[in-house]
């Protein structure tokens, strides 16, 4: 019979690494850019709260109006809700490279949500679910590729592939990686994890790029939806605190 693992040691050491991440933070410029990071994820979550409150988000059962609760990408709240939470989790604990693929999964399903929603746009969901798992590992259907697949401006298209080949950089082995890993190693003495300014501020960076493109495609999507988020100071505070040029511009009307 398998035996449960013992987890102390690692919830111990995770404790450990958190708290030092802490005491690092204090001392950086990086403590402010957490915490703009840490309140743009709540407001995803109150933004879901604000839909929540318009007039024909429910119909007559209570039930969420079909044309959100069939939709991939409006329903992508909760699991980019959940990635951007581990990707936070992960950069306490300095994991970086994990941080950065788990930030370019929510880029990736995002793109395949808004694609699957623009190809099948009176499907349910659960034959949108179908049409997705019937792509997922397809070349075409992943990344840079996929992103030619999309009904957006061309400009726009240019800006989201640079992101992702970033993030493919950041997740992929290439040559630069190891030779700054080897450098590191041997400048302080073996130490396996450390706190890393620079790449949490690319972190924090790539962060608001997903959440920038998320909230463009959700708004091409479904343009009722601009009139909430307009009235929603939280959200607009955020915005102007971090730069999401996109979602600026498709709020005020510089972007069809």
């Amino acid at each position: 019979m398998n035996k449960i693992p013992d987890t102390s040691g690692w919830s111990k050491n995770w404790h450990l690494n958190f708290t030092a991440f802490q005491d690092a933070l204090k001392t950086s410029e990086s403590n402010e850019e957490v915490k703009k990071i840490n309140k743009l994820i709540l407001t995803l979550g109150q933004t879901l709260i604000t839909f929540g409150k318009m007039p024909n988000f429910f119909d007559e059962n209570r039930e969420v109006n079909p044309r959100y609760s069939q939709s991939l990408i409006f329903t992508s709240f909760v699991e980019l809700l959940r990635s951007l939470h581990q990707t936070v989790f992960l950069s306490a604990c300095y994991l970086y490279k994990n941080a950065n693929h788990n930030i370019r999964y929510s880029l990736e399903f995002i793109l395949q949500s808004y694609y699957i929603d623009e190809k099948f746009p009176n499907n349910d969901f659960s034959e949108r679910i179908k049409a997705l798992r019937e792509i997922e590992g397809k070349r075409k259907y992943r990344g840079r590729a996929l992103v030619d697949e999309l009904n957006i401006p061309s400009e726009i298209k240019e800006h989201v592939k640079t992101v992702y080949a970033n993030l493919h950089k950041k997740v992929h082995a290439n040559h630069e990686q190891f030779y700054l890993t080897a450098y590191h190693v041997m400048d302080t003495k073996h130490q396996s994890v450390y706190f890393d300014e620079n790449e949490l501020k690319r972190i924090s960076k790539q962060i608001s790029n997903v959440l920038d493109f998320f909230y463009f495609l959700l708004l091409t999507r479904f343009p009722e939806l601009k009139i909430r988020l307009l009235g929603n100071k939280d959200f607009t505070d955020s915005i102007e605190i971090i730069d999401m040029p996109l979602t600026f511009d498709k709020l005020m009307g510089n972007i069809p």
